[in-house]
């Protein structure tokens, strides 16, 4: 056993999960992690049910340092979306990203790494499915979970006050058009981000400006 999570059975046929199942998931940006769960209770897990099970990794040895006690992560079979597990215990200690990784003085002040997860977080179509968290796994190999966690809550808050605040807020919908000058507004506000994920913050920001 690598792990106990606590998972949740959101299958849309409605089906139960058993025990000895076997799922994947994804730990790390192309790196997909097939395991198998043993219910401890032994009972099945019926639809939108939760119970605590035993993780086994098959291949444990190629996901080192990619888990952290709470992580969320979604479950799948083949294509479908068919869960999500909450970690709550770590058995297996070459999993445990916090035995390995230290935080840095104030991840915060580093331009580039604020920029290269700012990028990763407004990606659209097929790079939506893969969380935020496995994206930066791959990006920033040597992050801690401290400034995972850190990271994750400023680029999200960032995000959302300029396509809401920033572009939603000030649009006018009789003209078509921002009542502010939105990239002056940003670059007021956001220093230092970049021309590249500005762009793409104005090409979302005009999206949900016009869809809501």
């Amino acid at each position: 056993m690598d792990i106990i999570a606590e998972i949740i059975n959101n299958r849309v046929r409605k089906t139960p999960f058993y025990n000895n199942s076997k799922f994947f998931c994804i730990l790390k940006e192309n790196c997909t992690s097939t395991f198998k769960i043993c219910i401890i209770n032994k009972n099945n897990i019926e639809y939108h049910k939760k119970e605590l099970c035993g993780i086994c990794f098959l291949s444990p040895k190629y996901y080192i340092y990619t888990l952290w006690k709470e992580r969320v992560i979604e479950i799948f079979e083949k294509d479908l979306l068919v869960g999500t597990m909450i970690v709550k215990e770590i058995k297996n200690p070459i999993l445990n990203r916090a035995l390995k990784y230290k935080n840095q003085e104030n991840i915060l002040n580093d331009k580039t790494t604020l920029n290269t997860a700012l990028k990763r977080h407004l990606e659209w179509g097929k790079e939506m499915k893969i969380s935020f968290e496995s994206k930066l796994l791959k990006d920033i190999p040597n992050i801690s979970v401290g400034d995972i966690k850190k990271l994750t809550e400023y680029i999200k808050n960032i995000s959302e006050n300029i396509l809401w605040d920033i572009y939603y807020n000030n649009y006018d919908r009789k003209t078509d058009k921002l009542k502010i000058n939105s990239l002056s507004e940003i670059k007021n506000k956001y220093p230092w981000i970049d021309e590249e994920n500005l762009k793409i913050l104005h090409t979302q920001g005009m999206y949900y400006a016009w869809h809501g």
